[in-house]
């Protein structure tokens, strides 16, 4: 174990280890934290990766995680070499540490969506949340109707990581879903496979504040990691048909 946010906690642990490959996802994934603590969530979100960038051997390849954050979703569908413009803390973290990973060599910058996967111990995920919202049908709710996610199989993500890892393929790449919809479209797709009522649930037809900002659609195209000859991104109609939820 090691705090990455602490240099000399990192240098320690790759001198023990001497990995011959980072993957590094460490980070304050949540955007409302993230603006209400931007000097804490820095030290780990752009921190950590700097201490990452100075201290790994150049013969190391280093994988780092970023997210469809860095865009404004004002021009969705993004490639990967399109114009970067946060609209929030969590966004300008990932631009400020994708601009350290480039400035090194042997190194792959991947951007992603919001994931989806089982639940953790104690901790209901995505999938779990939707149906919690579906089945209490007692309490009426109001979901946001404008802002699009592109929910993505976090199994279809991590074989896209180890994909690019093992290829030592430098550069930026997308992975995500194609098939994009708005929390009240998706938790209502949710509905209608359960057979469930969405009565209760109503859409709002404006963007449900929340602490930081969120961007309208940041589409992610995966065309570069295709043409790699990876693909294979379950859309969410195809998770809602896998077992044991």
């Amino acid at each position: 174990m090691a705090d990455l946010r602490r240099r000399e906690s990192v240098e320690e642990i790759l001198r023990a280890v001497k990995p011959d490959l980072v993957i590094h996802a460490a980070a304050y994934r949540d955007p409302d934290y993230c603006e209400m603590n931007p000097v804490e969530s820095g030290r780990l979100n752009v921190g950590s990766t700097k201490h990452l960038v100075d201290l790994l051997p150049k013969d190391t390849h280093f994988v780092y995680i970023s997210s469809d954050y860095v865009f404004d979703g004002a021009s969705a569908p993004y490639a990967e070499d399109d114009v970067r413009n946060p609209v929030n803390v969590y966004g300008q973290q990932k631009v400020s540490s994708e601009d350290l990973v480039s400035q090194r060599i042997n190194s792959t910058i991947i951007r992603m969506p919001v994931l989806i996967g089982r639940d953790l111990p104690d901790k209901p995920g995505f999938i779990t949340k939707m149906k919690e919202t579906i089945k209490d049908n007692q309490r009426e709710s109001v979901l946001d109707d404008v802002l699009i996610r592109f929910p993505t199989w976090i199994e279809d993500v991590a074989k896209a990581v180890r994909f690019l890892g093992e290829q030592r393929v430098e550069g930026v790449f997308h992975a995500s879903a194609n098939q994009g919809g708005t929390r009240y479209g998706l938790n209502r797709e949710m509905a209608d496979y359960l057979g469930a009522s969405f009565d209760h649930v109503q859409p709002s037809r404006e963007v449900v504040c929340r602490g930081a900002k969120r961007p309208a659609d940041t589409q992610l195209t995966t065309e570069k990691l295709n043409k790699l000859g990876f693909s294979g991104f379950r859309s969410f109609s195809e998770v809602l048909e896998l077992p044991d939820w």
